[in-house]
């Protein structure tokens, strides 16, 4: 009985020592004798606890097994993990607001490209692999008035290319801190962008606090070191004005105004309130442009575009004010059959000159609203909104309802008008319609249909399927030659098409003739294998 009993404990001594495990993980439960890759994680304060270290394979094993592995870094910023003879790349992960990271003898590496790989050759093998970081605490403070907004901190490589943190913090008593212990040893940029609680206005700047990203200075992170920067940021200057028109407590969309720094980089946004005010507070020095846009139509103060508009000279401690901006603009109601229901239309508008001035895709209960900045004559092509990939059964056209820039009737917005009204008819227009066979004769479902015209004025795809059964109708078209084709996959990669009557180059393709909005019917295809 004596020795049954030392048996049944000398077994669970065992069992206990040993330790159990799944299928999953016996072959890299660690245990005497077996490969490993052990390191450390450090930080500008030191050990990094809790870091999740994951190792995974860099090419097929020779058994074919490929390994994915994670452990998180112990108290004193360490982990050990065991593995079968293979190629591994170690990364380090998990760290609050902050990238990837693998490992390279040359310091820590973004992409797993540029990682070095870790060689288990034989058994017993062991690798060290040791991640050191260096850190950065930013210490700062704004004027008065600003405490509880948001700071949002971005840190990038010198060269403005490569995202290693980001975190948002929030002001106390206008003061904020943020750390960022673990980053690659080398220079860093700083951006900070502010923002009020509700984010009606937002503005960003570099540090030093600069609207020029190339006059920023960079930050050396030193490897085990925290670099620190301790100042206040300076009293903001702030641009203030006004728009006077319908838009800004309007149905249709609510204007924003936005600055735009050197090389074409945004640096602040305000919303127009719905008196049409708008002010923008920007904590750094610098020249920028103003961009004020109402829903899809952009005005930049001074010029129509970005390197015409007015250059302003931003002074911290300083206000600028605008002069007030009127915009007007048309109402166009979308009038067609009801059973049409909601009509997904665009407007693109022309001055007299037949430049483009602007496109409204969005419409709001058949009405589609066209915010303009200056008075004049103008002229509207009214075609199909891109946002939509559903078949419209009415054609194009150019107000009201020609069929070229030359023939459409021209609208004049008076200065003063805040909202000029405008009736637009729809007409249904022509289709084509037909079948879309395999080579063996078999119907296809779900090919995409391409319709342009030969002068390649018109083109249209993505908006007309065949059916299970085959059949496809093409409509909406305006009178006109057209050629139409079947694309060869299903997903619409546009890889291939077949022209009717069975060719894959469009210029041997037979146009099709629309007269009157008339129905055209048995324009079969059979698709080229």
């Amino acid at each position: 009985m004596r020795d049954h009993l030392a048996g049944i404990l000398l077994f669970i001594t065992f069992a206990v020592l040993s330790g159990g495990c799944g299928d999953d993980d016996c072959a890299t439960a660690p245990h005497p004798g077996q490969e490993k890759i052990a390191g450390q994680v450090l930080g500008g304060n030191g050990p990094v606890i809790n870091a999740w270290v994951r190792i995974v394979s860099m090419d097929a094993q020779t058994n074919g097994y490929h390994l994915e592995t994670s452990i998180q870094t112990d108290s004193e910023g360490r982990f050990d993990l065991a593995v079968p003879p293979g190629n591994y790349g170690v990364s380090i992960l998990g760290i609050s607001s902050v990238s990837t990271f693998w490992y390279s003898a040359s310091g820590p590496q973004l992409k797993r490209a540029n990682a070095d790989t870790i060689r288990i050759v034989d058994e017993g093998d062991s690798a060290v692999v040791n991640f050191v970081f260096g850190g950065f605490e930013l210490h700062s403070s704004l004027a008065s008035g600003f405490a509880g907004n948001k700071v949002n901190i971005s840190v990038t490589d010198s060269s403005f290319t490569q995202s290693y943190a980001r975190r948002s913090v929030g002001f106390l008593d206008n003061a904020f801190y943020a750390q960022f212990p673990v980053l690659p040893p080398g220079k860093c940029q700083l951006q900070l962008e502010i923002a009020s609680r509700d984010y009606s206005w937002q503005s960003s700047f570099w540090l030093p606090p600069t609207l020029d990203r190339r006059l920023a200075e960079p930050f050396e992170i030193l490897p085990s070191e925290m670099t620190s920067w301790e100042n206040p940021l300076p009293e903001p200057c702030t641009l203030q004005g006004i728009l006077s028109g319908p838009w800004a407590d309007s149905d249709f969309s609510r204007p924003y105004v936005d600055v735009i720094g050197p090389d074409s980089i945004w640096v602040g946004r305000s919303s127009v309130n719905e008196r049409g005010e708008y002010e923008i507070p920007l904590f750094a020095s610098g020249w920028a442009r103003i961009k004020v846009s109402v829903g899809e139509t952009d005005y930049w103060i001074g010029q129509e575009d970005y390197p015409g508009g007015y250059e302003f000279e931003i002074v911290p401690g300083t206000t600028i004010f605008l002069d007030p901006l009127w915009v007007g603009g048309f109402a166009c109601n979308l009038n067609a059959d009801p059973a049409w229901e909601n009509l997904s239309a665009a407007i693109e508008v022309y001055d007299q000159n037949g430049a483009h001035i602007t496109t409204v895709n969005l419409a709001k209960d058949n009405i589609i609203g066209i915010p303009l900045f200056s008075a004049g004559t103008y002229k509207f092509n009214v075609v199909w909104s891109k946002y939509s990939y559903h078949s419209c059964p009415w054609r194009p056209q150019w107000f009201d309802r020609a069929t070229s820039f030359e023939e459409a009737t021209p609208i004049v917005l008076s200065a003063g008008i805040e909202l000029e009204e405008v009736d637009i008819f729809l007409e249904r227009g022509g289709s084509i319609s037909g079948h879309v066979y395999t080579p063996g004769g078999n119907p296809v479902n779900g090919r995409y249909l391409v319709a342009k015209s030969p002068d390649g004025e018109w083109a249209w795809s993505h908006r007309w399927r065949s059916t299970e059964s085959g059949v496809y109708r093409i409509e909406g078209l305006p009178d006109g030659e057209f050629i139409i084709g079947a694309q060869h996959s299903n997903a619409g990669d546009n890889q291939g098409v077949t022209w009717y009557p069975g060719t894959n180059d469009d210029a041997h393709a037979s146009p099709i003739t629309i007269v009157d909005a008339q129905e055209v019917s048995g324009i079969d295809i059979w698709l080229i294998p």
